[in-house]
């Protein structure tokens, strides 16, 4: 039976290791997509480029690390009551409340980037970033739905 118990808890560390360096190795392909798709998008001179990845690397952490937050905080409350019909009225007005928030501290956020960028690159490359990072969600949603459908 400890054999049996040994083999199993190893088959199950084994497999979590598998699926976490699974995950890095997909989250480096679709940071290595991006950061193609920006660079043929924004054509930066290399002094844009020195100053350019810089902050953008910077922000791009810290707006991922806040839809973590959301997605934490939301799933959280929800797995701990089981699912949304079983959230009372305070709680989901709780949840909304802190969502909304999470989510003015990304406009704050990405105004405040935008600004630092702004010492960087022109308000034409600023309109351009706009448009390759939509590129680029709008690419990586393609090839999910195309590997969905395998």
């Amino acid at each position: 039976m400890k054999k049996i118990t040994y083999i199993l808890i190893f088959l199950i560390s084994f497999s979590a290791s598998a699926q976490v360096k699974y995950k890095k190795e997909s989250r480096e392909k679709i940071r290595a997509l991006k950061v193609g798709i920006l660079t043929e998008k924004l054509d930066l001179t290399s002094k844009e480029a020195e100053k350019f990845w810089p902050i953008y690397n910077k922000y791009d952490k810290e707006l991922n690390d806040l839809r973590i937050e959301e997605k934490h905080l939301m799933w959280k409350q929800i797995r701990k009551n089981g699912d949304v019909e079983a959230l009372t009225e305070k709680q989901s007005k709780e949840i909304v409340l802190k969502m909304f928030s999470l989510r003015e501290k990304v406009y704050k956020m990405r105004k405040d980037y935008y600004k630092k960028l702004l010492d960087v690159l022109p308000y034409k490359k600023i309109i351009q970033l706009e448009i390759a990072e939509k590129d680029f969600h709008r690419k990586l949603i393609g090839k999910l739905r195309h590997k969905k459908r395998k």
